[in-house]
């Protein structure tokens, strides 16, 4: 079998894989191939979980910044802010926390949340215009 030959037959091969692929995964089917991305999926999470907005902790932080903080407002700070891995806290434990960095024209946010199998629980927030609020 010569070289043209043995082309004709993988790009045949090749050709049908495609379609076959193509018309078994994708063809009239709403996919989000972006969703398997790390940083997509927590999206995802935050915005499927309910927040936990009435925890102590949580409430004294929102005393400290002083703001008014609701459920879609907390939502719309997450959904902007990017994830920062390197400094969250997600090895070896079962309701991991992750780091949120916000950069909005009007204010900036490190926001500590943790995921649990419920909702979603701030653990700490930080703004450069507040003292850090620890509790």
């Amino acid at each position: 079998m010569n070289f043209g030959k043995r082309l004709r037959l993988y790009l045949t091969g090749v050709l049908l894989g495609c379609i076959a692929v193509y018309f078994l995964l994708i063809y009239k089917r709403d996919r989000n191939f972006t969703s398997w991305l790390p940083s997509n999926r927590i999206y995802n999470e935050i915005i499927e979980k309910p927040f936990d907005l009435n925890d102590s902790t949580t409430v004294k932080y929102i005393k400290c910044l002083s703001i008014r903080l609701d459920t879609a407002l907390v939502k719309n700070i997450i959904l902007s802010a990017t994830i920062n891995f390197s400094k969250s806290k997600i090895h070896g434990m079962e309701d991991p926390i992750y780091l949120l960095e916000t950069t909005n024209t009007k204010e900036d946010f490190n926001t500590e949340i943790q995921l649990t199998k419920n909702h979603i629980k701030i653990v700490n927030i930080n703004s450069p215009n507040v003292e850090n609020c620890k509790y």
